[in-house]
């Protein structure tokens, strides 16, 4: 496996876990836009 991809998957994770009170914002935003 790509270790700059793994690093990236990891990066990706770590911005979902600190972001995840902001992330559920844009998903409602995205949501509305969508409908």
């Amino acid at each position: 496996m790509d270790v700059g991809r793994l690093n990236d998957l990891i990066a990706g994770f770590l911005l979902m876990r600190r972001g995840s009170e902001i992330y559920p914002v844009l998903f409602d935003i995205t949501e509305d836009k969508a409908l």
